[in-house]
């Protein structure tokens, strides 16, 4: 299904899209459940809370980034990779703290597999819920050695752990350390059976970036294609820093998959020159 629109704006768009999905939900997905209004997450909320851009909601699991915090630690795993631009980040299990090592191993080769130097991980198992009440002797952790106790605390901290709880960390460049977690936690979900399987959890994600670094050809591309619009205000950044233009452009997610994808299309001349420029286009390929 292709819809082509004039004079609309985003919201235009997607409340029509979730009229439709919702209509086909109900007259064709007996026993099926979905929440209304789907929930609109920006593009770099997605990314930080579940390291995708096609989220599946129907389960927590939220990750922070912890960089701050490993950056002060003598664990080198996690200050090279601070060092090198990386970054540090993870999320946890409630009531793992005595997951069995064999079953750690398991999740430590499983992120491997998906690009991931290794996965760490930090085990506490308290007489209490509290994190405060934590000692060292309650800790099981790889790190545990080339970190202080209050630091061990403050990962489980920010992450949102308590006393009996599991934390699964990566360390590494950004882009592969989001795709080894965002494969770990659908496998937790999974593991611990978290997702209804009758909700059709749907959302919108919003707020693209318009340009994406290509590491391997050192040049700028197009994150979705070049014809989209950069938001109200992000214009000015094309030419001088591309990178910090977002774009009108949209997914439709449910349950971990893309549906639809869709943006508001440049309508000015000048600009999508501006946008080609920065894709590597000549004023004669341009004209083309």
């Amino acid at each position: 299904l292709d819809l082509e629109m004039s004079f609309v704006d985003q919201d235009d768009v997607l409340n029509l899209i979730e009229e439709l999905y919702t209509a086909l939900v109900k007259s064709e997905c007996s026993g099926k459940k979905l929440i209304t209004p789907f929930p609109k997450i920006t593009y770099a909320e997605a990314m930080e809370k579940y390291a995708s851009d096609k989220p599946d909601l129907r389960f927590g699991l939220e990750m922070g980034d912890v960089s701050d915090i490993a950056a002060e630690t003598k664990f080198r795993i996690f200050t090279d990779s601070i060092s090198n631009g990386g970054i540090v980040k993870g999320f946890v299990i409630p009531d793992g703290g005595n997951y069995p090592r064999k079953l750690l191993d398991e999740l430590v080769a499983f992120v491997k597999e998906r690009g991931a130097k290794g996965l760490l991980w930090i085990a506490f198992d308290g007489d209490s819920g509290e994190l405060s009440d934590i000692t060292i002797d309650q800790v099981k952790s790889p790190i545990a050695r080339h970190a202080s106790l209050e630091q061990i605390r403050s990962f489980g901290q920010r992450l949102g752990a308590g006393g009996k709880d599991l934390v699964l960390m990566v360390a590494g460049p950004s882009k592969s350390t989001n795709v080894a977690l965002s494969a770990l936690r659908n496998e937790m979900a999974a593991r611990l059976d978290l997702a209804d399987p009758n909700l059709l959890a749907f959302a919108f994600v919003i707020d693209f970036p318009l340009f994406e670094w290509n590491d391997d050809e050192s040049r700028w591309d197009a994150a979705h294609h070049a014809f989209s619009m950069p938001k109200a205000g992000y214009e000015k950044y094309v030419e001088d820093d591309p990178g910090k233009v977002i774009g009108n452009i949209y997914d439709l997610v449910c349950n971990g998959l893309e549906l639809a994808s869709g943006s508001i299309r440049v309508h000015k001349r000048a600009l999508q020159e501006q946008i080609l420029k920065v894709l590597g286009y000549n004023q004669e390929q341009i004209k083309d």
